[in-house]
C-alpha cells in the first residue's frame, strides 16, 4: 500500500493548449499569434522547424566547402 498520493501531482490542464497559446496574451503582436495558430495546424510546425534546420545546414556546409576549398 503506497502512501503518496498521486491524483494531484500531475494534474491535468484545463486546456489542451498553453494560456498564452489560447489567449494571445503574451505574444509580441497578433501577427505572432496568428503564426502560432497556423504552425499549430496538422505537420506545419515540424515543417517549419525542419526547413530552418536545413537551411542551417546548408549554410554550414556551403560555408566550409568555401572556407576548404582555397
Amino acid at each position: 500500500m503506497s502512501t503518496t498520493d498521486t491524483k494531484h501531482l500531475f494534474p491535468r490542464p484545463q486546456s489542451t493548449r498553453p494560456e498564452h497559446q489560447a489567449t494571445g496574451r503574451h505574444y509580441p503582436g497578433e501577427w505572432a499569434h496568428r503564426f502560432e495558430l497556423y504552425l499549430d495546424q496538422e505537420p506545419r510546425r515540424a515543417a517549419f522547424f525542419g526547413t530552418l534546420f536545413g537551411v542551417f545546414v546548408l549554410t554550414m556546409v556551403i560555408s566550409a566547402v568555401v572556407r576548404f576549398s582555397s
